[in-house]
């Protein structure tokens, strides 16, 4: 009996502890916005992971009916009754240690019992200490959740990035707009999750035996793999790409309000979104290259090349629908409202599609049916410079479109 009663109390305080480390943990978390984005992406990413869970169980108790070895639970006699052996691990749990204690002082083990007591408190002692150590930490940390930066790093964060090749004016511009739409939950979406999405699916058919028909050409060719998983990444996009102006909110009125040109700003948001889809196609590329590694290096040498002419292409088109189609936002939130316009996401899906018809077909007729590798690329790469210096002359000319559209984007941006 007063083992019981000392081990009750022992896991007592063991639960209402950890139940405190909890709360603080989780008031920790997310009491800095950034962090607490990406707790939520992160929480996404291991749902969309566990859905993958039955196709993966269902094909290995398959292959345990046709000979395999089959998952079963240790089911030990004892004293003539079935007895669950648990693992060695499971020792230092606080419900075994509870349990421990019990059956040793009905043994009439006081010693054995006593260990196991002692176990148990000291786990309650810990995860005691580290809650309170945890509200501490709380009582002293600002609202926002970081401390007060060096007076040096604020001004370091103040001046503008310079992007080799381009005027400061737009260099900025695009920073703004690449930082703008990298701290919102959207834009994090977009470039961290949308490609490893694809590519989470696809090992999940492959490891289930599903990889057939197209998917199992993507297993084949995984620079085709990273080109679909990036195309997954430029719609995830389109929330700033086909939003450039409505997008910044409040913000935009200072825009307009800085000595910038109409060019410097509507060249500057094309670049932010090419640095956007440029953070988006490197992780993309790289899980590709680990999943699908055979293919040819000419493929992997002309996806970018691919992606840049499409994407060059439709800069201009994003840019001047932006314009006439704006749409207050919000980015923070993850549903419709932080969508584009209807018609813009719409007509720019179309013309993403269309754009992307020429480098396909080059890379699949020449480079694939063919076999000329080697002439794919150069043709690849002759398209994407012609698409750029296309792209240049057309941001121009919708850049003179501004001047007429300003008034009507600030009132949109502010939601009148």
């Amino acid at each position: 009996g007063a083992a019981a009663a000392a081990a009750g109390a022992g896991l007592a305080i063991l639960v209402l502890s950890w139940g405190s480390l909890l709360t603080f943990a989780m008031q920790w978390l997310f009491r800095d916005r950034g962090r607490g984005e990406l707790i939520v992406l992160a929480t996404m990413i291991v749902l969309v992971a566990a859905g993958a869970i039955g196709p993966l169980m269902q094909n290995a108790e398959e292959r345990a009916g046709k000979g395999g070895h089959a998952v079963r639970i240790d089911l030990r006699p004892g004293n003539g009754k079935g007895e669950w052996s648990p693992p060695a691990w499971a020792i230092v749990l606080p419900s075994e240690l509870y349990v421990r204690t019990i059956d040793f002082g009905l043994e009439g083990r006081p010693l054995a019992a006593g260990l196991a007591l002692a176990g148990l408190l000291g786990e309650g002692i810990l995860i005691f200490g580290l809650s309170s150590r945890l509200h501490g930490i709380l009582l002293e940390a600002p609202a926002g959740g970081r401390r007060r930066r060096k007076a040096a790093a604020q001004e370091e964060e103040k001046k503008a990035f310079a992007i080799p090749g381009l005027s400061l004016p737009v260099a900025a511009v695009a920073m703004l707009q690449f930082r703008t739409a990298i701290r919102t939950p959207r834009g994090k979406l977009a470039v961290f999750f949308a490609g490893g999405l694809i590519l989470l699916q696809a090992v999940a058919l492959r490891r289930a035996g599903e990889a057939t028909g197209v998917a199992g050409y993507f297993f084949r060719d995984g620079a085709t793999l990273a080109v679909a998983a990036v195309f997954l990444s430029l719609m995830s996009l389109q929330a700033f790409l086909m939003n450039q102006f409505a997008s910044d909110g409040d913000g935009l009125a200072l825009e307009f309000l800085v000595p910038l040109s109409d060019v410097d700003i509507v060249r500057g948001k094309a670049v932010g979104g090419a640095l956007l889809l440029l953070a988006a196609m490197v992780p993309c590329i790289l899980a590709a290259a680990l999943l699908a590694p055979g293919s040819p290096i000419i493929h992997w040498l002309a996806m970018p090349l691919a992606v840049a002419s499409v994407y060059a292409l439709v800069a201009p088109l994003a840019a001047f629908l932006s314009m006439h189609f704006p749409r207050k936002v919000d980015l923070v939130r993850m549903g419709s409202a932080g969508n584009a316009h209807v018609a813009a996401a719409l007509i720019g899906f179309v013309a993403t599609l269309v754009a992307a018809v020429p480098p396909m077909a080059i890379l699949g007729l020449i480079g694939s049916a063919l076999g000329r590798s080697g002439l794919a690329l150069g043709l690849t790469a002759a398209w994407a410079v012609l698409c750029t210096a296309l792209s240049i002359p057309l941001l121009t000319g919708v850049a003179r479109l501004a001047a007429a559209r300003r008034e009507n984007l600030l009132l949109v941006a502010r939601g009148r």
